[in-house]
């Protein structure tokens, strides 16, 4: 099974910030806010077109 990982605004950028809640099943506004905090977010592709969002997060105390 083949998985394409492109970050949350790589996919809006191609596929519009509607579309992209819609196909993730959150809010246009949620969607909004995650790009807007910049938060690593990555959407992956399946071959089959399932689509699943992560974010990637430090794990532990973060430096100051």
């Amino acid at each position: 099974m083949v998985m394409k990982e492109r970050t949350l605004s790589e996919f809006v950028e191609e596929h519009g910030q509607t579309a992209t809640a819609e196909k993730l099943g959150v809010t246009q506004g949620a969607v909004w806010q995650m790009l807007k905090n910049k938060r690593a977010i990555y959407v992956v592709e399946t071959s089959n077109g399932q689509l699943n969002a992560f974010e990637k997060k430090p794990v532990g105390r973060r430096a100051a």
